[in-house]
């Protein structure tokens, strides 16, 4: 029998898959990110690639097919990353119940994925460039930035992660002063992110142009039998999600499951420099 996906918390999952969060899984666009909706098994090792270099302008050109950018191809390997939660007899009566169930699920699933490629914000893997210190979260501030854009004059972008925590010491405190966004000091990008939830230490956050986090995201093969599946996108950066559910029929409890497989490696360490407290 086709699958409808047309039942209250099926709309509830497109409704908050689809929606703008602002959730921390935004990181990941400030490095580079391979996005495919093709299905791979979990714990596989793929391939990306990283454009670490462009080719050099031409000034008043006789020839245009000069030139050639750098690329490189890293291994990054894949966990499938699997948030299961249900739905009872109970829930089904509460519209609200259940979106609220959904969205902390979502929500969980989505701080996952980030710590999945956060962890690899590792001081001890980038030490071409001393680590910025901060000792804590009140002694954030714009000099830091400054500090760690200074020691990558030579890379295309600067994009700043910052643990919830730091970054929210860059906020002003009346909205004429806002800053801390893509810009603020020259920053391409900007993201507030769980680093400090993620780093092996105590790192709490990175510039660092894209080539620097090589990032993949796929989803599992189908499960089969009586789980219905299909892949979504969610609306924050297009990452694709399985979305899983079946039913136990004794308890009439609707179960379902968010998947994702997604891996993450260093690339480039040379261009990126890492925050840390000590």
């Amino acid at each position: 029998m086709a699958n409808t996906f047309n039942t209250l918390p099926d709309i509830m999952v497109d409704r908050v898959i689809t929606t703008p969060r602002g959730s921390a899984i935004e990181v990941l666009e400030s490095f580079t990110l391979d996005i495919d909706n093709a299905a791979i098994d979990p714990k596989r090792q793929t391939q990306v690639t990283v454009v670490t270099g462009a080719s050099t302008p031409l000034v008043n050109a006789t020839n245009f097919e000069q030139g050639d950018s750098t690329k490189i191809k890293v291994d990054v390997p894949l966990d499938q990353i699997t948030q299961s939660f249900h739905i009872d007899n109970a829930d089904l009566q509460q519209g609200h119940r259940i979106e609220e169930i959904i969205d902390k699920n979502w929500q969980a699933f989505n701080n996952k994925l980030s710590d999945q490629v956060c962890q690899y914000i590792d001081k001890t893997v980038f030490t071409s460039n001393t680590p910025v210190v901060v000792a804590g979260d009140a002694d954030m501030d714009a000099s830091d930035i400054i500090e760690a854009i200074k020691l990558l004059p030579g890379v295309s972008m600067r994009n700043a992660v910052l643990d919830w925590a730091y970054f929210v010491n860059l906020t002003p405190t009346n909205r004429d002063q806002f800053t801390n966004a893509d810009g603020y000091l020259g920053l391409d990008k900007l993201r507030a992110g769980r680093v400090g939830a993620a780093s092996p230490d105590d790192e709490i956050g990175i510039v660092c142009d894209p080539q620097a986090i090589a990032v993949a995201a796929r989803v599992p093969y189908p499960a089969g039998g009586h789980v219905e599946t299909r892949t979504l996108t969610s609306a924050e950066l297009g990452i694709p999600v399985q979305m899983n559910s079946w039913v136990n029929a004794t308890g009439r409890v609707t179960w379902m499951s968010f998947d994702c497989c997604i891996g993450a490696a260093v690339a480039d360490e040379t261009s990126g420099v890492v925050f840390a407290n000590s």
